[in-house]
């Protein structure tokens, strides 16, 4: 009687297939999950008020930087700085987010430090707690967030964020 040999490179077809479509239904879920919907500049104006600031609308300070501005909404109070920003495309708020992270990187890195950074799908945030200052940027689709105040204050940063959804 004849011993039958495994069909190795079956094997090795089927282990190849199934690694591909593995990896495949990793970057699926990791490009869709933690979608978040980006918001609108009426609803963060909305979402400003009702916590109790008076935002203004900045757009013509920032259009001079970038003609793609849609609109930017601004507060400013005590300690708090936020800025919001609509752009028709994703890679000016990109844009923006890597000059927020630049800046904070550059200004208040240092020890001790809290630093956080989260991504998926459609966002990036990064967020530093040093030298007494708290600062956090981040963009959504084409939308981008640049806010700071005194680390004793990040509640408030914190309370708009997740107010509007972030």
């Amino acid at each position: 009687m004849r011993a039958v040999k495994p069909d190795l490179k079956g094997f090795i077809k089927l282990g190849v297939f199934l690694v591909f479509l593995i990896s495949l239904l990793c970057i699926v879920f990791k490009l869709t999950y933690n979608y978040i919907t980006p918001a609108s500049p009426e609803q963060v104006w909305d979402t400003l008020v009702s916590l109790g600031y008076e935002p203004y609308d900045s757009t013509a300070t920032y259009i001079k930087q970038d003609s793609t501005l849609i609109r930017s909404v601004t507060i400013q109070k005590d300690d708090l700085r936020f800025d919001f920003f609509m752009f028709d495309n994703k890679g000016s708020a990109a844009n923006v987010f890597s000059k927020a992270l630049s800046n904070i990187q550059g200004k208040y890195r240092a020890s001790p430090m809290v630093e956080g950074e989260w991504y998926s799908a459609n966002n990036y945030k990064y967020s530093l707690k040093a030298s007494g200052v708290y600062s956090i940027a981040m963009y959504v689709s084409s939308t981008a967030i640049y806010a700071y105040c005194d680390a004793e204050n990040q509640e408030k940063v914190d309370a708009i964020f997740a107010t509007i959804g972030y």
